[in-house]
């Protein structure tokens, strides 16, 4: 439940097969965001996961995001696909949920700026291999080059 919870903060009462209630939290607080107001901390968005998400989002609301507060806007740390989902869409925003970050998804958006990506729309869409590739070569680079 903790790691499933870590995903998605915003589901907060956990039932069994029978119905029952097995944990629950406190609810989280839910905010609407422009996707102006948004950073992203990835650069690329995977066209085979684009594909998956638009089999169940259908309106800017079903759409929740976990955010941490960042300068002026928000930094994404989850949910880049159902982001960019929502900008070819043509949403102009989503539901998002404040959450904990750590140093290297700080790391990560200065990486995105650097390149240009400052809103979801600047997001770069990418074919299901070349995302693996590209994202998890940069990923690598940076764990290895923090130990």
């Amino acid at each position: 439940i903790e790691e499933f919870l870590f995903f998605t903060p915003h589901i907060t009462i956990f039932y069994n097969e029978n119905h029952e209630i097995v944990k629950q939290y406190p609810k989280a607080e839910l905010s609407e965001l422009s996707l102006d107001d948004i950073q992203p901390s990835q650069f690329y968005v995977d066209r085979d996961k684009i594909a998956a998400v638009s089999t169940f989002i259908a309106r800017g609301e079903d759409i929740i995001i976990q955010v941490s507060k960042y300068r002026d806007k928000y930094i994404s740390l989850d949910g880049h696909t159902r982001l960019y989902y929502a900008v070819l869409q043509g949403f102009t925003s989503v539901r998002a949920v404040l959450a904990e970050t750590d140093e290297c998804i700080l790391d990560f958006v200065e990486e995105a700026i650097k390149r240009g990506i400052r809103t979801p729309k600047d997001l770069v869409l990418l074919s299901h291999e070349e995302y693996k590739e590209k994202w998890n070569k940069y990923c690598d680079e940076y764990f290895s080059n923090k130990q």
